[in-house]
């Protein structure tokens, strides 16, 4: 990040409720904050604890603005109090329309409540050397080789008696302890994933590069997925065993002819470096996977607990036999998002001009 932003501070820390921060370093930054900006994310929601921040920004009469956020719903105990907190942010901006229904359903009245993508979508940091050294090692070449990316319920230790305090305590979205039902759901997520990786390399001749979004699921993807394809397709796809920086993920993404992740944000990286991408996705881990529908891209978009395999596996092989016409649809995504986003920003300078 300092690389890409010569002139950032970064630092680190806690603030509590009442705006008093655990050391003297962020609670100066804190006292000379004129805008606070929550990045894009799903933090306000009923699975994890909700942000203690807000109420500090309220209490001490800081502009404050959501970025690109997903709000998956709140709580029954906290809704009240949440309603009355977002109400009092200078501008909300909701990555999925769904989100932005639902905070106008339960009655927040910020002065902007809109749709905005995520912040991730403006990335640009690459490591062209280390990835490209790395697909010289593995035999993959530039824009001849599909990632695919999982996400499972087959991770996590097993789950404690009591959780610790301030955990949370709904883990439907990431099991702590996976139950048989969740390793079930998960065999039944992995063979779809494999049928695509098989008929991809038998249709198209073509590699596959099996990258990880998250370290957690690095040992999953090797047991669950890779470990379980036939020899003669296991040859032809490329495991990433070492846990890599997000620039060096970027430029994999960017040599990819196309991407196919379980998870969001390698799609928005991918997308951010014009390749194309299917969002296969479970509505179990929230509402974010929406955006690719909101940003113009629905056709590129399957829920992998309805849909059957060979729907996504068609739009893949669509962008594999239509290149240019992919490639178009990804850079009038990109110029929306990029549109949209400056749109967001100029609405952001604009508060610090009045701060």
């Amino acid at each position: 990040m300092m690389n890409r932003f010569p002139q950032i501070k970064i630092v680190s820390g806690k603030i509590d409720q009442k705006g008093m921060a655990d050391n003297s370093e962020l609670q100066q930054a804190f006292n000379d904050t004129q805008l606070f900006i929550y990045n894009s994310g799903m933090h306000f929601n009923s699975f994890w604890p909700l942000p203690t921040v807000l109420e500090a920004l309220i209490i001490n009469k800081k502009a404050f603005c959501l970025y690109g956020q997903s709000f998956d719903g709140f709580k029954d105990d906290v809704k009240d109090k949440m309603v009355r907190q977002l109400s009092n942010a200078a501008s909300i901006y909701c990555r999925d329309v769904e989100s932005y229904y639902y905070l106008r359903d339960i009655g927040i009245n910020a002065p902007i409540l809109e749709f905005g993508p995520d912040g991730c979508f403006g990335i640009d940091l690459l490591n062209d050397k280390k990835a490209e050294a790395y697909m010289l090692k593995q035999g993959l070449e530039s824009k001849k080789f599909l990632t695919v990316i999982i996400r499972t319920n087959a991770v996590g230790g097993p789950r404690p008696e009591k959780l610790p305090e301030g955990d949370f305590e709904d883990t439907s979205q990431y099991p702590l302890g996976p139950s048989q039902k969740d390793f079930y759901r998960t065999k039944l997520w992995i063979d779809k994933i494999k049928a695509i990786i098989i008929e991809w390399v038998e249709i198209t001749g073509l590699k596959v590069f099996l990258a990880p979004e998250v370290y957690e699921e690095m040992a999953t993807a090797k047991k669950f997925l890779f470990n379980q394809l036939p020899s003669e397709i296991q040859s032809e796809v490329v495991l990433k065993s070492e846990w890599w920086n997000m620039d060096e993920a970027s430029s994999m993404y960017k040599h990819s002819r196309a991407l196919v992740a379980m998870e969001p944000h390698s799609c928005i990286m991918a997308l951010a470096h014009r390749t194309p991408i299917i969002h296969y996705f479970s509505l179990q881990h929230g509402l974010k996977a929406w955006m690719f529908r909101d940003i113009g891209l629905p056709e590129w978009l399957y829920n992998i607990d309805e849909e059957p395999y060979t729907q996504p596996l068609k739009a893949l092989m669509d962008i594999h036999e239509n290149y240019e016409r992919a490639l178009k649809k990804v850079d009038r995504t990109m110029a929306f998002v990029e549109q949209r986003s400056k749109e967001m920003i100029h609405v952001l300078k604009e508060y610090q001009v009045l701060g």
